[in-house]
């Protein structure tokens, strides 16, 4: 009976035995497992990073080459440029890493298709060209990921944006250093730090609009409609600049 006994408590270590190293063997294979498992997931996840950037940077390179599209004598070809606002637009909005560099592409655009020339008539009889307004539109209504700032901001100085629109704008610290401003609609807009020294600002509407610590050092506001809403630096007199404040 001893022996008997001894014989079965050997023959049950060694099946427990067996079964530990059969359930760790199990156990290495599923972590093995799990291990690939991960390894592919992380691979499949940098090749759809990888196909989005690719594809970010071929919408990036055909929405900047619609905006020099023209037509037959050189004339802007309005309507595939609006397609190309959009689309930066778009890509802006997707990839918010890539706001500024498109915000400063496309006001380098502004500024270099409606510079102020003395003694030209304003692009569009009177008011900025479509595709101008466009781009004014898109930058003043979006939130831009980071706040505007002294670094953060739109660069649109010497620009001629007679008649502008501006209405409910974000422009907080835009530059609109020596900038044609005559007529531009800025009812409600937040302009607050922004820079408007030496603006032509005669006949503005800025009704509402906010210019708290905004800098009008030489600007013409003569004419410019201001009212009881309106917020503007402290110190600064509108009235005494000949602008107008109707009941």
């Amino acid at each position: 009976p001893l022996e008997t006994a001894l014989l079965e408590y050997e023959t049950d270590n060694r099946i427990k035995i067996w079964t530990a190293i059969v359930q760790a063997a199990g156990g290495a294979a599923l972590l093995v497992g799990l291990l690939f498992t991960a390894r592919n997931l992380q691979a499949t996840h940098d090749k759809l990073d990888i196909d989005r950037q690719g594809q970010l940077t071929n919408r990036f390179i055909q929405a900047t080459s619609q905006l020099g599209a023209e037509l037959n004598g050189g004339r802007p070809n309005v309507e595939v440029r609006l397609g190309g606002i959009y689309a930066l637009n778009r890509i802006a909005n997707d990839w918010p890493k890539d706001y500024w560099p498109i915000a400063e592409l496309l006001t380098a655009y502004v500024r270099h298709n409606a510079p102020w020339r003395p003694g030209h008539p304003a692009l569009g009889e009177g008011t900025p060209r479509t595709d101008i307004q466009a781009i004014l539109t898109v930058l003043g209504r979006d939130e831009p990921p980071e706040a505007f700032n002294q670094r953060h901001k739109l660069d649109l100085r010497n620009a001629d944006l007679r008649g502008a629109e501006f209405w409910d704008a974000r422009l907080e610290w835009t530059d609109f250093w020596g900038a044609h401003l005559e007529g531009a609609k800025f009812w409600g807009a937040c302009l607050r730090h922004a820079k408007l020294d030496h603006a032509h600002l005669a006949g503005a509407n800025l009704r509402g609009a906010n210019l708290e610590y905004a800098s009008l050092d030489g600007a013409g506001v003569a004419g410019a409609i201001f009212d009881r809403g309106t917020v503007w630096p402290g110190g600064f007199d509108a009235r005494a600049r000949g602008a107008v404040f109707p009941e």
